[in-house]
This record gives C-alpha cells, sequence and structure tokens, in this order.
C-alpha cells in the first residue's frame, strides 16, 4: 500500500456529533463565513491560470469561523477547478491511500495539477486530471499531511476518519456551490478502501436528507479485500521470476499463519495485520527489487514535495496552518487504523453496485505489491452483486492508443476493469493516458 493516541471520551463526543450531519443539509453557503476567502489567486513565483480554491473544512456540522478553521478541527483540502464553470463540471475527489498517507502525493507527483522539479520550483503538469475535471483532495484523516488534530483529537478508527472527510466534503461542495457537480470518488492503494467506505457513508446520509450525487467510485490497486489480495503476492512474484519455487514455500506458510489469524468475526487484529502484510517486504529482500513498479529500480525524491509544503510563504498562499510539520506520511494514523485493516471491504463495493454507482477498478501490471492484479481479478471474482453475470460474460478488450496497446479492458453489470501495460502501484503516473479512460468513464456515467 502507499505509505503506509488519544481515544478520550471527549474525543468520542466531539466525533460523534458528525452523526448528526449525516441527518442533515451541510450549512448554507450564505452562513459560511469563508465565503471566497479560500481562493488561491496566486502560488510562489507561478501565477494561478484557472480557479483554485484551498483552507480548511470543518469536521463536524459546525462550519469553520475562518479559512484557518481557528479553534476547531477542519480538514486541509485543495480544489483545482476545470474552469470558471466548475460549478457545472464533474468533480474527482482523489484520495491516496496508507493509511495515513497524504493526498499531497497525488496531487504533486501523480495526476494533479503540478509537479516540483528538483530544486524546488513548482512546474503544472500536462496531463493533470484537472484537465478532465474538478479535482479536490483533502488531507485525511485529521492527523495527516496538513489536517493537524486540534487538542489531539485524531479519530479512533476508519468509519470516525471517514466521517470526518464526509462533514469535510459537504461543507465544501456547499462553500464552493458544487451541489450540481457529480463526484467521482477515486482512491489508491489504501484509499481503495477509504473511497467505498466514503461512498456508503455518502448514501447512507442521502436516505437521511442530504443530497450527494455520485457519479461513480474507481479503485486504482485498491486495497479492497485483504485476505485474499495478500493470497496472491507470493504467486506473482513466482510467475515474474522475483523468487523461486523453495522461496515461495516459505510464504505460503506465512500466509497460512496469516489466515489461522483471520479466522475471527472483524475487525481483525493487530497481529493479523501486521502477520498478513510482513509477506511483501519478505518478497521485496528476497528478490531485491521495488515491488511498487518491478521494472523500475526505486521511488522518486519526495523530498521536494516536503520541503514546499513546509514553506511559510506557500502555506500563506494556500490557507494551511502556519504552524505544524508536513510529513508524507502519519504513523499516528498508520497505528490507530491497524486494527481492521485486514477487514474485507468486498461486500461494499458489491452494494455500491446493487445501488447502481459505477464502479471502475485500476491494475497496472507491473505491481509486485499485495495489491497486484491477479488479487484484482480474484477478488470481483468473489463479488456477488446483481450485475455480476453480465460482467463475467464480457469480453476482454484491448485499450488501443495511437495503434500501441496500452492494457485491457473489460465491462459488464456496472462493473469494468482496466489492466495497465507496464504501470505499477502509481498507475496514473507510470501511464499519464490512463486520463483518457478516466474521462470515459466520466462521460459513461455522468
Amino acid at each position: 500500500m502507499t505509505g503506509r493516541g488519544i481515544g478520550s471520551e471527549l474525543a468520542r463526543a466531539a466525533l460523534c456529533a458528525l452523526v448528526v450531519f449525516a441527518a442533515a443539509a451541510a450549512p448554507a453557503a450564505a452562513q459560511d463565513p469563508v465565503g471566497d476567502g479560500d481562493r488561491v489567486t496566486s502560488l510562489p513565483d507561478l501565477p494561478v491560470t484557472t480557479p483554485q480554491y484551498a483552507g480548511y473544512a470543518s469536521t463536524t456540522d459546525a462550519a469553520c469561523a475562518d479559512v484557518l478553521c481557528t479553534g476547531q478541527s477542519g480538514l486541509f483540502y485543495w480544489l483545482a477547478a476545470r474552469g470558471e464553470d466548475y460549478a457545472t463540471q464533474p468533480t474527482i475527489l482523489w484520495s491516496n491511500g496508507g493509511p495515513g498517507a497524504s493526498s499531497m502525493y497525488g496531487f504533486f507527483s501523480e495526476n494533479g495539477p503540478y509537479t516540483i522539479i528538483p530544486d524546488g520550483q513548482l512546474r503544472p503538469y500536462a496531463d493533470s486530471w484537472s484537465n478532465a475535471a474538478n479535482y479536490l483532495v483533502f488531507d485525511h484523516p485529521l492527523g495527516v499531511g496538513l489536517s493537524f488534530p486540534v487538542g489531539g483529537l485524531y479519530p479512533e478508527d476508519l468509519d470516525q476518519g471517514t466521517e470526518q472527510l464526509r462533514a469535510s466534503l459537504g461543507h465544501v461542495i456547499e462553500r464552493r456551490g458544487l451541489q450540481d457537480s457529480p463526484l467521482y470518488l477515486v482512491g489508491e492503494s489504501y484509499g481503495g478502501t477509504y473511497m467505498p467506505v466514503l461512498a456508503k457513508q455518502l448514501l447512507e446520509a442521502n436516505e437521511n436528507g442530504a443530497d450527494f450525487d455520485i457519479g461513480g467510485v474507481v479503485i486504482v490497486a485498491g486495497w479492497v479485500d485483504p485476505l485474499v489480495q495478500v493470497g496472491t503476492i507470493a504467486k506473482y512474484a513466482l510467475m515474474h521470476g522475483l523468487i523461486d519455487n523453495d522461496q515461495k514455500k516459505k510464504l505460503d506458510k506465512i500466509y497460512k499463519r496469516c489466515k489461522q489469524a483471520m479466522d475471527r468475526p472483524p475487525p481483525s487484529t493487530r497481529k493479523a495485520t501486521e502477520l498478513c502484510e510482513s509477506i511483501q517486504p519478505k518478497i521485496a529482500k528476497m528478490s531485491g527489487r521495488y515491488l511498487t513498479n518491478i521494472a523500475e529500480t526505486g521511488d522518486i525524491d519526495y523530498q521536494p514535495i516536503i520541503d514546499y509544503l513546509n514553506r511559510g510563504d506557500v502555506r500563506a498562499a494556500i490557507h494551511a496552518r502556519p504552524e505544524g510539520v508536513f510529513e508524507l506520511g502519519s504513523d499516528e494514523i498508520a497505528q490507530r487504523y491497524q486494527v481492521g485493516e485486514m477487514d474485507s471491504r468486498r461486500g461494499i463495493v458489491a452494494d455500491l453496485l446493487d445501488a447502481d454507482i459505477p464502479v471502475m477498478v485500476v491494475s497496472g501490471l507491473n505491481d509486485g505489491k499485495d495489491v497486484n492484479f491477479i488479487g484484482a481479478r480474484k477478488w470481483i471474482g468473489k463479488m456477488n452483486w446483481e450485475g455480476a453475470n453480465r460482467y463475467a460474460k464480457s469480453g476482454r478488450e484491448k485499450w488501443v492508443d495511437d495503434g500501441e496497446v496500452l492494457g485491457y479492458t473489460r465491462a459488464g453489470g456496472g462493473l469494468s476493469l482496466l489492466e495497465v501495460i507496464g504501470a505499477g502501484h502509481l498507475t496514473p503516473r507510470d501511464q499519464p493516458k490512463l486520463i483518457e479512460q478516466v474521462q470515459a468513464f466520466i462521460a459513461a456515467n455522468p
């Protein structure tokens, strides 16, 4: 997966207020004291040529008093709008995973409007997904990236963290007038857990009077059905020559213990998470390869992103709180989310499909991690939904661009699967033309 407490009664009481949000519409824009105060008019050394908005949105039904959400818990967001008519354009909500990874990974190194070159300078990114739709990211949950917790109020688990995101999303929709903009929830790695769970909460909120317009869900290299997916990583490594049969037998013994640790009602234990997720680093050590993309040798240098978001002039330009150190990962959240991290969300994806929410699953064929394409095919094959037979009977087609085969697709029953040649775990970065498939998904599911 990408990247990867104070659980007091006070924290629980504060976050319980989020339940109220599901039953009520978000605060009216006229009641939001921020107004247009979140408009990003310029960035250091680079003009802003299309509408952008950044700041904080409350994690409860009480709107922030100002763009910094002073004295309240708020999630940092950044919206790169597609154009001046952005309110009528679709909106992609992008999320990285972890758990505990900042979505600034994607914003600055995968599919956002900018890249940061080694000397720390910002440059526009030609293949940004903001060319296809409004591009919105949150650093979530509290404690991740620029979303600094107030009074140490971290979420206790995934459900509370998702409630925070749902509440903040509602405030941004109202603040920026996006009620008529269909939402496409896109999550990478553990974001493959975040986004289906968020979609489920949005549907539940709609049943209680809210009006979230969900256009679809896109799962990129997603952590969806962990026990099934972890069980395929040694097979992937053997098929690609990264390990031999003797090494696989050793790994299979660990997986057997992993299954035994998971043989109990959810949530999965911290021990099960640690045991099941120990297989991937063992394969990396055995093979000496970079499993994020087995054809590459290592990560890019992320330090320029960290340095950029810790600059005072940058923080001021994007209305980020000046205090606090930005980091790309949160150990606090990673530890809190270990309990339940191995739980399957396959049933939630099936429920979304049955609720007529289209879903696209994206796998890079060079992704050697525990979310590889074999596992994606396997959990899809185990999923039961009304359209399962139509999907099973659908044919596999080539994705061809300028005469070159870039991948393979199949679709039916509301579900589509895209497998991308040459791409690894960070599929949007490895294959920038993925934007074409995202545009097609949006166009087919307005």
